[in-house]
């Protein structure tokens, strides 16, 4: 066995753990992982520091992408399991490379997340309405508050006959829709420069999309979902870090800023006013991941966005549940989908 194989084999050992989160790797001495007890040390990789830089060419090319070792001092991919990986090299790590290996997204069906406490039967009903008609959804949260994992099961709720593209930066979305076309923004050291999320959000309207999903939001490639939304895209879905609804529509509308022409606000809430229906918000404490609001935009009172919370967690109680708000465009939808009548009652 040789040093890559060698290599890929304690880390497999690493990851083939169920109660494995994460995993560090402090070049070839320390290794700690991430379980239900928080982090463990481990034996370390037993290698060279020349195997271990000779893992991360491979990895990355393995990939298809070109590696400088120069100018690949950050690197995010994922592993061929679809565990993500980051890595840090020197001079930016000057001891070692650093890989922080995250788990892979797990699969669960909605049902999945009622039955874990993460969504209430209501509010699970609610969201499948809104993937059915084909809002606009942003899920928004902190790190690894369970954003992705909830953004794949929401992904499985659009019907199979749909044509779906989805766009990430490390692929993580999982479907089992046959008309996928899956796409990945990478920095290939070309003469025509990088392919960006931007330069993907762009081509992506040309590819015939019914769905667009993407993996995160957090450059430039917001307002070009926002155009894309205000002329007709709907039924998109995307994450974004933020700590409430109000901070999810600020920091959306500072996306916006990086590249628009527009020199105030209003213009820019207008338009994020006619592309985000649904904003989810979910939490991890103490290891326990939940959705915390649920909340519709409802429209424009001035120069603000004005928002609805149809769903609320009560701490006292440990339940997701109506506030009594009660969507505005909940009338249209019952009148295609009776099953969701009882929702608000």
């Amino acid at each position: 066995m040789n040093a890559i194989d060698s290599i890929n084999k304690k880390i497999e050992d690493f990851i083939a753990d169920s109660n494995v989160t994460d995993v560090i790797i402090h070049g070839n001495k320390k290794v700690f992982v991430n379980g239900e007890g928080g982090f463990s040390e481990r034996d370390g990789l037993d290698c060279s520091d020349s195997d271990l830089e000779d893992w991360i060419k491979a990895l990355v090319e393995k990939r298809g992408r070109l590696f400088d070792p120069g100018k690949d001092l950050l690197i995010d991919i994922s592993l061929e399991s679809g565990h993500r990986v980051n890595v840090v090299r020197a001079p930016v790590s000057p001891v070692a490379p650093i890989i922080c290996i995250r788990s892979l997204t797990r699969s669960f069906s909605i049902d999945d997340l009622i039955r874990l406490g993460m969504i209430s039967e209501g509010a699970a009903d609610f969201i499948k309405a809104c993937v059915l008609e084909k809002f606009n959804i942003f899920i928004f949260g902190g790190t690894g508050s369970g954003k992705t994992t909830f953004l794949n099961t929401l992904a499985n709720l659009i019907p199979l006959d749909e044509r779906i593209v989805s766009i990430e930066d490390t692929l993580e979305i999982r479907i089992p829709h046959a008309n996928w076309s899956r796409l990945e923004a990478f920095e290939e050291r070309a003469s025509d420069g990088k392919v960006n999320m931007r330069n993907l959000v762009i081509n992506s309207l040309r590819m015939l999309p019914q769905r667009l999903i993407i993996g995160e939001c957090r450059g430039p490639e917001v307002y070009d979902m926002i155009q894309a939304a205000n002329t007709g895209h709907k039924g998109m879905m995307t994450t974004l870090h933020a700590n409430s609804s109000r901070e999810a529509l600020t920091r959306l509308e500072n996306l916006c800023l990086l590249v628009s022409n527009l020199n105030n606000m209003k213009p820019i809430r207008s338009l994020l006013t006619g592309a985000v229906d649904i904003l989810v918000h979910i939490v991890n404490k103490k290891g326990k991941r939940y959705v915390n609001e649920i909340a519709q935009v409802t429209g424009m009172e001035g120069d603000i966005i004005s928002l609805g919370s149809v769903f609320k967690y009560n701490e006292m109680t440990n339940e997701l549940k109506p506030t009594g708000f009660i969507p505005t465009f909940w009338h249209e939808v019952l009148k295609k989908y009776s099953a969701f009548e009882n929702i608000f009652r």
